[in-house]
């Protein structure tokens, strides 16, 4: 069987896409053998919650699930032969059909494709570079009228682009992601789309990437000063550095960014020598595979990431690494680290948040400037008190 995806365009919401693409991964064949899938019984979604606590005018945020974290593809697999009907156990070509492996072309962006080029499904990968062109509409048309035929086609978009890639596409079926105001989980929306196309009752929710955490000789401590939505999501390299010096003798420290970070991780690391301390500025130089590798090796090292909302903290999140999570303008609700229990959402409770603004549009982004270095110290205390009584 033969997908073609059409990823989200940022790095933290590709991430935040991987639970419903390993839905598409897993059950595409049995849901093209006759709608199988929906043969489950509904035990209903599982709900979480926020466990709030005030420390002064910070509050720290921890996302609980109300239900366990049962695999429920693993119950799929052994339960499917069992809720199939009686003629639908009876044809061997569905059966064969339900067994084929899904291949996937993966299109989207540059880092999108980066991060699902190591999924054991992919059978390609394309970057989209159709902005570039000057008929944009019309290359995407023919781009993908030129990639063969596909059992099925799904865009993670919503935008008119995307209505004309899939109208180009040579496919049975075509699904394409609806935009909503629910206040779900990003996680959760993606995720919906996917069920409601598969007529899946049930699916597994958690992130996955396929890169292998890398092994540190020493407890990491990484810092991620950048965000692409706007300058209102990032916290200040000063108190990135503040952080950093406090913890200087415990952890060996490394700092994170793209190519457009590369001024404020140098401000980090500027403070940094001036006191003293050592560190790797790697803004820039690591692909997307190499950053996961760190961020997933940081949990394993005995470390801990430091983070704005950004795609550096969703990868953070799919490998459980532990993370202090800063938000300003954005709705932790929202987009907050799914699933990682390891996690500390760490905002303010002023009035004009979220704003939702790239740009803080009073001219004071008090919702970070007020977010001060010692509250995130205190809290990485506490979250290593919390792993050591756990471990313990």
């Amino acid at each position: 069987m033969r997908i073609l995806i059409e990823l989200p365009t940022w790095l933290g919401d590709a991430v935040m896409a991987s639970a419903a693409v390993e839905a598409i991964a897993k059950h595409a064949t049995a849901f093209d053998a006759g709608n199988l899938t929906g043969k489950f019984d509904d035990s209903g979604e599982r709900d979480f919650s926020f466990s709030s606590q005030n420390f002064g005018p910070v509050t720290q945020e921890i996302q609980i699930f109300k239900n366990g974290t049962a695999n429920f593809s693993d119950k799929f697999e052994a339960d499917r032969g069992a809720n199939l009907t009686a003629s639908v156990r009876e044809n061997q070509n569905l059966e064969n059909l339900a067994a084929q492996p899904v291949k996937i072309v993966f299109f989207g962006s540059f880092v999108a494709c980066e991060l699902f080029k190591a999924h054991p499904n992919c059978e390609r990968v394309i970057v989209d570079n159709s902005k570039k062109a000057k008929f944009r509409l019309w290359q995407l048309f023919w781009q993908t009228r030129n990639l063969g035929e596909f059992d099925a086609v799904f865009s993670f978009r919503s935008s008119f682009a995307s209505k004309i890639l899939l109208f180009g596409a040579r496919a049975g079926r075509k699904f394409i992601f609806q935009k909503n105001k629910d206040g779900a989980h990003q996680v959760q929306k993606y995720l919906k789309f996917v069920k409601s196309a598969l007529n899946l009752k049930r699916a597994d929710d958690e992130l996955k990437l396929y890169f292998e955490p890398r092994k540190f000789d020493a407890p990491v401590l990484g810092l991620n000063p950048g965000a692409s939505y706007g300058s209102a999501k990032r916290w200040y390299p000063a108190y990135f550095a503040q952080v950093a010096l406090h913890f200087k003798d415990k952890f060996k420290i490394m700092i994170f960014g793209g190519a457009g970070e590369r001024d404020m991780c140098e401000q980090i690391e500027q403070i940094l020598r001036e006191n003293g301390a050592e560190c790797e500025n790697l803004a820039g130089k690591t692909s997307v595979r190499e950053l996961c590798e760190m961020i997933g090796g940081i949990g394993q090292s005995g470390g801990i990431f430091v983070t704005n909302d950004s795609g550096p903290m969703h990868i953070a999140a799919a490998y459980k690494t532990p993370t202090i999570a800063l938000f300003g303008p954005t709705r932790f609700t929202q987009t907050c680290p799914w699933r990682n229990e390891n996690a500390r959402i760490l905002h303010l409770n002023l009035e004009c948040m979220p704003c939702m603004k790239r740009v803080c549009p009073l001219g004071t982004h008090e919702c970070m400037k007020n977010l001060t270095p010692q509250t995130v110290c205190d809290e990485i205390e506490r979250l290593e008190k919390s792993a050591d009584a756990d471990s313990g």
